[in-house]
């Protein structure tokens, strides 16, 4: 065939294939309105898939150019995928790059599941909002430090043993998660927020985790038997089957526990804290007697048994929010000169 007899898209598509031009980073897949362009100095590529969307065929994505520059690859539904799903599934499977570090899945609504075999020094595995993925891979690349597939709500399942090296775990959203592997001793973030299923948390927490969150986690029944000491975030909102911790970290820095039902007293409060949430819980009664020193921002928004706070407060108190506190006696004795923003009970 004559090479003027072809359409101009496939022209203009096998002209970028050949070309190899210095100045070119990235590697767009774009709608018909435009054409598809591959540029062999590619490093990072963008895959925009959305209702009308041109894809060249999975071989176009073996060029050996690309396949030994390439390090970080996107997939993100923009729109509504179709028919071009099938095109999704395929695409994936033949990602061999061997200097690929971050792979990303967003919103791909038709993709079940993702390929077996992943590029072997992978460092982020990225599927937020994958609606119609069912299960992950048994065996995730060693070296692989975040895993994120939040909002995968058809989820049940994790892999048993999560790779050696995994820093960052977030599955905030996976509504039809039912329980979580035990960690490495290398995770420091664990984000299972708005987990509705879950059931139980890993008896044992790595050492370094620092920050955790299972707000939200309405059936959760057993959370860890011990919390480290390092841990500086925690937040347990929501969780009202699941016990208070018997004490809270050495170091922790943040506590938010808010919408616990049968909360009546707060446990030991740590002198690290800085900051300390616990609005709506209606059943709480008061506070301790004396708040932690370094404590900058108390929020006891809609506690509406908590008649008064303790005196006298933390000179670093910036912020004060004790909105629908409609028992509390106010105002408080020796408010802090450092308070920056104030919310008194209604109307006060």
């Amino acid at each position: 065939m004559s090479w003027n007899l072809l359409p101009q898209q496939l022209q203009h598509l096998i002209y970028s294939l050949l070309c190899t031009p210095e100045d070119k980073s990235s590697l767009l897949l774009c709608d018909r309105s435009t054409y598809a362009s591959i540029m062999s100095q590619t490093s990072e590529l963008h895959v925009d898939i959305t209702r009308d969307t041109f894809l060249p065929s999975p071989n176009t994505l073996q060029l050996q150019a690309i396949r030994q520059r390439v390090h970080t690859l996107h997939f993100e539904n923009s729109g509504f995928v179709t028919a071009m799903h099938v095109t999704m599934m395929q695409l994936p499977l033949q990602l061999t790059y061997t200097t690929l570090r971050t792979l990303s899945f967003g919103r791909c609504m038709n993709m079940q599941r993702l390929p077996v075999d992943l590029p072997p020094l992978l460092d982020v595995l990225e599927c937020g909002g994958c609606m119609d993925l069912t299960h992950l891979p048994d065996h995730l690349p060693s070296t692989l430090r975040t895993l994120s597939c939040k909002k995968c709500v058809r989820l049940t399942h994790l892999p048993q043993q999560l790779p050696p090296s995994l820093h960052v775990l977030n599955c905030t959203g996976c509504t039809s998660l039912q329980s979580l592997p035990e960690l490495p001793r290398s995770t420091h973030t664990l984000d299972c927020s708005f987990c509705y299923k879950l059931t139980r948390l890993p008896s044992v927490m790595p050492p370094v985790m620092h920050t955790l969150d299972y707000s939200n986690c309405m059936d959760l029944r057993q959370p860890p038997d011990n919390l480290p000491s390092v841990v500086h975030t925690l937040d347990i909102s929501c969780s009202d089957l699941a016990p208070l911790p018997d004490r809270l970290p050495s170091e922790i820095h943040t506590f938010i526990c808010q919408h616990r039902e049968g909360m009546v007293q707060l446990p030991l409060l740590p002198d690290t804290l800085h900051t300390l949430d616990v609005s709506f819980c209606y059943d709480l009664m008061g506070f301790p007697e004396r708040l932690p020193a370094p404590l900058h921002t108390l929020t006891c928004y809609g506690c509406i048994h908590v008649s008064c706070l303790p005196c006298p407060l933390p000179p670093t108190l910036r912020v004060l929010n004790c909105g629908r506190c409609i028992s509390m006696k106010w105002p408080p004795d020796h408010l802090p000169l450092t308070l920056e923003l104030v919310v008194s009970p209604p109307d006060l």
